[in-house]
């Protein structure tokens, strides 16, 4: 039965006991893993805290009388202990790693044994697995199909070539007519700006992976935002996006400049963009709120909107329309530098400022220099201080019902104070890392030749990445500025442009340079961004990107449906893409092709329900009501048994999940 465990995880919540039985089957989800402890010793208290809970003292989990089973997540490690009336620890277990849908035991009897694995525990990837081999296979199959029509193209152009040279040898060839008049004794070459296609398709990348971070990311913990310190993918999402439209400034300035537009039209231009991603922000921030107590002022498009208005009123005001000649071969090599030496003063004022008052100002029974997320963190000692002056500046200037009040500290640190991750006092660091875009594009824009580019791309990743390792000493938690989402903290910013820095080079051989991927999918959203960025908000939880999982026992389902979202707007994007001028019947043509692509999801995923009859089948086949009722449980042995004489789980554990065809499906794994 190991085999068949080993492969029916996916529908199943957990493979039967092997050689032990707990006296009540948890229900376990995703994320989740069940601890049994057993002792010959009454009024014990089991104590638990989880590592990634930093300086958190260790909290009373359960009463134990002879024993007990508890759940915990599986996103991080845990610190155990059991404890006598009086606090005396009897028995202890640190830096406990339980794996996804584990069942582990812990005796004590007198001795303190260490935890064992009972039911072992599945590999929550493996949906990642089937995907990335799936893609591997389309890419390589899409290959080989596009290397077998460029063949199939170029014998044809021979046999064509061959037939016409036949022709030719016979009637003569007009050709040399052709080239005396359209030839002339001299040419003008014509140097156009070609659009840099990596940008919009490392954009396109960052706005996908914000819609998969947004729709759940398949409930994995690395597509999670950090609880404080440290760093995940989702994190780097916002600030990546950040950079990106710093590259955009650059080109964009420097072609109205060039192109004489008046300087009160880029004023005017810039503000109106601002104010515009402002509004929709407040609108997004607030959506389905109504309470005008409880606005919330500050998130996402309004500190792009802050940090755009900014750098672009700094490019406006200082950039040159034609770069400065210098006859200095060190200021030639460093002119990307030295043309915005301006520029770069203020941006380091802004971080000045930032710094100052974060560790300077003083905040009503904090530390100063308080970077900590309050709550139980530091032994519980400063619970209302989450986010130190950064906090403390937004609950002041608006109010604790005008801040974020579901920060990610809430998970492990329990912290009970309004703090908001996109706040007034980060705006000043986001300048910074959408200054670090513009100087990519002034790269782009002082220097043509790839080799210069990227050499200095490297260069500018790899100084961001030694000034974080300085900053923060190489630690997570230990250093002088940790890298903190949450804050926005200077490390944090160094380390997401550094990052920045090396995708967008990699983007860059592959796209523009080797052209070895065209990058239409990411493209096509890339060119599209905001329009996405605010559908997917408005399509969060909404049929048929989202819809209620049924099997919430393993990341299947929600993997295969957050990537569905995601590969939905993506669709969605291509179409919207038109070269052609819009016009109502581009628009209607659209909107039938928008039309289409839900019609056609629906049929899709009403044959997967079909085909994946232990996930969906159960239930559409109980609405149909044609289904018997039949359940597999645990033995006292832990073998399966006929499933007329097993044992039931639980009510609740996923209405019976395994349905009449899982006999099926045991015997063809």
């Amino acid at each position: 039965m190991r085999g068949a465990c080993a492969v029916s995880w996916i529908w199943m919540p957990y493979c039967p006991s092997m050689g032990f039985t707990m006296s009540v089957n948890p229900v376990l989800r995703v994320n989740e893993a069940a601890l049994w402890v057993t002792t010959n010793i009454s009024d014990l208290s089991l104590w638990a805290q989880a590592v990634d809970c930093y300086r958190c003292d260790l909290i009373e989990w359960a009463n134990i009388n002879e024993e007990a089973t508890e759940k915990f997540s599986t996103n991080s490690k845990w610190n155990f202990e059991l404890r006598n009336p009086h606090r005396n620890v009897n028995c202890s277990a640190k830096n406990v790693k339980l794996g996804e849908l584990g069942q582990y035991k812990w005796n004590y009897y007198g001795k303190c044994e260490p935890i064992k694995n009972s039911v072992p525990p599945v590999d929550p990837f493996q949906p990642v697995y089937y995907f990335e081999s799936f893609l591997l296979a389309f890419v390589c199959l899409r290959a080989v199909s596009k290397f077998a029509f460029k063949q199939i193209h170029r014998i044809r152009r021979f046999r064509s070539w061959s037939s016409s040279n036949e022709i030719e040898r016979d009637l003569g060839s007009p050709s040399d007519a052709r080239e005396l008049i359209t030839s002339s004794p001299t040419s003008s070459v014509c140097v156009t700006n070609k659009r840099i296609k990596s940008l919009d398709v490392f954009r396109g990348l960052a706005i996908a992976l914000m819609i998969f971070v947004n729709y759940g990311g398949g409930q994995y913990w690395i597509f999670e935002h950090s609880p404080w310190n440290g760093l995940t993918i989702a994190d780097v999402v916002f600030p990546w996006f950040a950079w990106i439209m710093g590259v955009g400034i650059a080109i964009k300035i420097k072609f109205d400049k060039r192109n004489s537009i008046p300087t009160k039209d880029l004023v005017f231009q810039c503000l109106r963009r601002s104010l515009t991603l402002i509004i929709l922000g407040l609108i997004i921030s607030n959506l389905h709120a109504n309470d005008l107590t409880h606005y919330r002022y500050f998130g996402v498009l309004q500190r792009l909107g802050l940090a755009y208005c900014f750098v672009t009123l700094l490019e406006i005001v200082f950039m040159e329309p034609q770069s400065p000649q210098s006859e200095n071969t060190y200021m030639i090599c460093l002119r990307d530098l030295s043309e915005s030496w301006k520029q770069w003063c203020v941006v380091f004022v802004c971080v000045a400022v930032h710094t100052g008052l974060t560790f300077f100002l003083p905040v009503p029974g904090c530390p100063r220099g308080y970077l900590g997320p309050g709550g139980l963190g530091d032994h519980a000692q400063y619970r209302n201080c989450t986010g130190g002056a950064a906090g403390y500046i937004d609950r002041t200037l608006f109010g604790e019902n005008h801040v974020y009040a579901r920060p990610t500290c809430r998970t492990w640190y329990q912290c009970n104070v309004p703090y908001d991750p996109e706040g007034a006092l980060g705006t000043l660091t986001t300048i910074l890392c959408v200054y670090l875009g513009v100087y990519a594009g002034r790269v782009i824009l002082v220097y043509r030749r790839s080799g210069e580019r990227i050499v200095r791309w490297i260069t500018a990743s790899i100084c961001c990445m030694i000034l974080t390792t300085v900053i923060c000493f190489g630690n997570i938690n230990e250093g002088f500025i940790p890298v903190n989402k949450n804050l926005w903290s200077l490390s944090f910013v160094l380390l997401c442009s550094s990052f920045a820095f090396l995708v967008f080079v990699i983007i860059y051989i592959f796209v523009d340079e080797k052209k070895w991927y065209s990058g239409s999918s990411l493209y096509h959203v890339g060119r599209f961004s905001l329009l996405i960025y605010i559908g997917h908000v408005l399509a969060d939880d909404v049929f048929p990107w989202a819809w209620k999982p049924w099997n919430t026992s393993t990341h299947t389902e929600y993997f295969l449906m957050n990537t569905w979202g995601t590969v939905l707007w993506i669709i969605i994007a291509r179409f919207l893409d038109t070269k052609d001028d819009l016009s109502w019947k581009n628009g209607f043509e659209q909107a039938l092709a928008v039309t289409g692509i839900i019609i056609g999801s629906l049929v899709i995923l009403g044959g997967l329900a079909w085909l994946l009859t232990p996930v969906f089948g159960y239930r559409i086949c109980t609405i149909l009501g044609n289904c018997e009722s039949q359940v597999l449980a645990h033995s006292s042995g832990g073998n399966l048994q006929d499933p007329g004489q097993a044992n039931a789980y639980p009510s609740d554990m996923y209405n019976s999940v395994v349905s009449p065809y899982m006999s099926g499906y045991r015997k063809r794994y």
